[in-house]
């Protein structure tokens, strides 16, 4: 591996700006500029906007800067800009730990601080505080009608076999299950592997032959044959 490229000697070199290039930026409209005002930070000295495409973010001072023909405003991390969705994910990470002490870590994931990963920020459009505070179903919020558990389900279903498997499925408690298993891959929880013990008791036969077809070899498939045989079943229909 080469040298990896580096910006000043010291410790303390270099600023906590970010540069963000992303088109349509030169319009003061951009839905990027309301989300910049909605987390909180403010323009700098008030400049107006001068219609190039790219904004100098600063991480600590929460200010930013839009871009200004042939001037360079500030020195930037790296020195390269990136996109608006890549500052969102950054962004969204220091704010899993913006009630923290610099060492401190929590100690279980948070449903916001999930949806802070995958989205870097989160709105009322995409998902309300209700939904939030139960995207990890601790209440009775059903999947489909959740935006941030179905974008993580779309991922998923991108692949032709993992769509067959959840689209086949012989009921909605069935599906459920599915997507579950899908959220329980992405993010282990306790909270995920309780929800999945309550409906496996409400699944049919029909069901459970259902996820014995599609599980392969996964291990859990001894486990799925002996939930057919308790119901009187075999794993063929």
């Amino acid at each position: 591996m080469g040298k990896r490229k580096t910006f000043g000697n010291d410790i303390g070199s270099g600023k906590a700006c970010i540069l963000v290039k992303e088109k349509g930026l030169g319009d003061g409209n951009h839905p990027f500029w309301k989300w910049l005002s909605e987390e909180g930070f403010h323009h700098w000295l008030n400049h107006p906007n001068y219609g190039m495409d790219w904004v100098f973010i600063n991480l600590n001072s929460m200010v930013c800067a839009p871009g200004m023909p042939g001037i360079k405003v500030t020195s930037t991390i790296r020195e390269h800009a990136i996109t608006a969705e890549e500052f969102k994910t950054i962004w969204g990470i220091f704010m899993r730990y913006e009630d923290l002490k610099p060492l401190e870590m929590p100690e279980k994931a948070d449903v916001k601080l999930l949806l802070r990963d995958m989205y870097g920020a989160v709105t009322e459009d995409e998902v309300t505080k209700d939904e939030m505070d139960r995207l990890l179903l601790k209440g009775e919020v059903p999947l489909a009608k959740n935006s941030a558990v179905s974008t993580v389900l779309n991922e998923w279903l991108k692949n032709p076999f993992w769509r067959e498997y959840y689209e086949l499925a012989p009921s909605d408690k069935c599906r459920e299950m599915i997507a579950l298993e899908f959220m329980y891959s992405e993010y282990d929880s306790k909270e995920i592997a309780d929800e999945i013990d309550k409906i496996e008791d409400e699944l049919t036969l029909e069901d459970w032959r259902h996820l014995y077809k599609y599980c392969g070899n996964n291990p859990s498939k001894a486990y799925i044959r002996k939930k057919i045989r308790e119901m009187g079943g075999t794993e063929d229909a």
